[in-house]
């Protein structure tokens, strides 16, 4: 008696149909400016915070990093199986069933049809529900930089372009930390009309294991440290749905920024294919005598004189840097 309860229950909850969120507005201002046509705005501002070692990083002068503004949760294996069940509805673009799932598995998450009114384009967002309780005054009487509502879960924003045509997936997994990274994201999402754009919502400090002293390598929230991570199960699926349909492997470039104390008389721009990695191939460097690469397919000038300011040219030797340790 009790499973053909279940049944009907479960049965009641699928012939109801779940509308997703619609929303028309500018993406630029959504992901990080004013956009009252959205059901919230300025995404960046509500990602959650956490201090594990005062100074460790450096962080946004206009946004104070403090405990207590958001959390992040640890999933277990069975969560993260219900997670990728999601995805796998996500990737078939049955959007209303992901909406249904998400509600039955009480994921804070909503599918939200996005129309970028800056590129025309239609986006699909996996998108975080506020929790309003959370509030950051950033240490000030004024009450224009408040920040209200954050996340509960602070896995991501996770962003399908359902007009791009080129498998690439550009990824952000240290928002905070590297906190000039996101408009230089969405930036390169938009003019490389990328397929995803993922943004972790979390610190790399918010949660750790809290053994010895810490350090990046013990952050629990931080999905470039951590493989069971929900926004590394978006990236897994997203990354074998485009080589299902292109036959190819994916661009994936991840954006970082640096703490200018800790990389002095380094260019602008550091590339690199990955930890440990010290002979990185195509795009950075093709090894053949083609030389179809970044370096070389870029201009001698990169930056004219006082282009962006009093500033002094800007050559190619002296505007990348790339980590490598092999074929000179």
């Amino acid at each position: 008696m009790h499973r053909i309860l279940i049944l009907l229950i479960l049965l009641l909850f699928f012939l109801n149909i779940t509308a997703i969120t619609q929303e028309t507005a500018s993406f630029i201002s959504f992901l990080y400016g004013n956009a009252p046509e959205c059901s919230y705005d300025n995404w960046t501002s509500h990602i959650s915070e956490g201090i594990a070692d005062e100074g460790y990083n450096i962080y946004a002068p206009y946004d104070r990093q403090t405990n207590g503004f958001g959390d992040f949760y640890l999933a277990d294996d069975d969560v993260l199986e219900d997670w990728e069940y999601i995805l796998s509805l996500f990737n078939q673009g049955l959007y209303e069933n992901v909406q249904q799932y998400l509600d039955l598995f009480q994921f804070p998450y909503e599918v939200v049809e996005f129309y970028d009114t800056d590129t025309e384009r239609i986006y699909y967002l996996l998108r975080e529900i506020l929790n309003l309780e959370y509030i950051d005054e950033n240490g000030t009487e004024e009450t224009t930089d408040d920040e209200i509502g954050s996340f509960d879960y602070g896995w991501g924003l996770f962003v399908y372009n359902s007009d791009s045509t080129d498998p690439v997936i550009v990824n952000v997994v240290h928002p905070n930390d590297d906190f000039t990274v996101i408009p230089i994201s969405a930036k390169l999402f938009q003019e490389l009309n990328a397929s995803y754009l993922l943004i972790s919502g979390a610190g790399r400090e918010v949660m750790w294991t809290e053994v010895g002293n810490y350090s990046n390598s013990k952050s629990l929230s931080d999905p470039s440290r951590r493989n069971d991570h929900g926004y590394n199960s978006c990236y897994r699926s997203f990354c074998d749905q485009m080589r299902a349909v292109h036959d190819r492997r994916e661009f994936s470039p991840q954006i970082h920024s640096y703490d200018w104390n800790k990389h002095l008389n380094h260019a602008s721009c550091q590339i690199s294919a990955g930890y440990n990695k010290d002979c990185p191939n195509l795009p950075i460097r093709d090894l053949s005598d083609l030389k179809i690469d970044i370096i070389n397919y870029s201009q001698h000038l990169m930056i004219p004189e006082n282009t962006i300011g009093n500033n002094a040219a800007v050559y190619l030797n002296d505007y990348y840097s790339v980590n490598y340790n092999t074929y000179g």
